[in-house]
């Protein structure tokens, strides 16, 4: 089964922070770019067994799930109801995710 992968607001915002962070601020246009196909590919593959990465206990209601590029960390739902894999946040992995997705930041 395929899925729809769909990005929150919060996560387009935070993928175009990732890229200009990388790019005007490390001054690096061409990591950026890489750093932005390689996020870019792996959500891409979750329209294809989205569930296969690990889920999150974060008390939210729905099953998040984690799937890390690099440095970064790609948190997204699974509805399967609607055959949709819903991008949430696109974080650095050093932060604290579970603070950052419970006081939805």
């Amino acid at each position: 089964m395929s899925y729809t992968v769909e990005f929150t607001d919060q996560a387009r915002a935070d993928f175009r922070g990732i890229y200009e962070y990388i790019a005007f601020t490390l001054q690096s246009k061409i990591n950026a770019d890489r750093q932005y196909a390689r996020i870019e590919q792996e959500i891409k593959s979750l329209s294809e067994m989205p569930e296969r990465y690990k889920a999150l206990d974060l008390d939210l209601g729905k099953t998040v799930r984690i799937v890390t590029v690099d440095n970064y960390c790609v948190l997204y739902y699974v509805l399967k109801e609607k055959n949709v894999v819903q991008i949430l946040r696109i974080l650095y992995g050093g932060r604290d995710i579970e603070s950052e997705m419970k006081n939805g930041n």
